[in-house]
């Protein structure tokens, strides 16, 4: 289950490379809005192996937030990607991408029945994006 879910968030991670953001911030937004979900689901998971790693692949793209705005002029990344501002935080992350994972939420909450994984999201963002 781990490497099903954990395993294209690192691997998103590592295809980016350090040289990505000198063209565009695009690719890793969207790197980051496919893996965020399935993060957010192993985030929830009773498994504390499969939390804290998810944990720390969230952290990680924490960390790619705050290189990639040290490598932009900060004019050019609100203006080419207003979704993409520095996040220190797994709650600034999931602050920056509401918009994003409220749609995903609502969409997977009127099928739950083919996702049941949802409400491990909804706990996740509960506990770490809440006050």
């Amino acid at each position: 289950m781990a490497a099903q879910v954990l395993g294209p968030a690192a691997g998103c991670l590592g295809a980016l490379g350090p040289k990505f953001a000198e063209e565009s911030a695009e690719p890793f937004l969207v790197a980051l809005r496919l893996c965020i979900f399935p993060l957010l689901e192993a985030l929830g998971d009773f498994s504390a192996i499969l939390a804290e790693t998810a944990e720390i692949v969230l952290c990680r793209f924490c960390v790619a937030t705050c290189d990639i705005a040290r490598g932009l002029e900060l004019g050019d990344l609100r203006r080419n990607s207003p979704t993409l501002a520095p996040s220190p935080t797994v709650r600034s992350l999931i602050a920056a991408h509401s918009d994003f994972l409220l749609d995903a939420l609502v969409s997977r909450l009127r099928h739950a029945a083919w996702h049941p994984r949802t409400p491990l999201a909804v706990h996740a963002v509960l506990e770490y994006g809440g006050d």
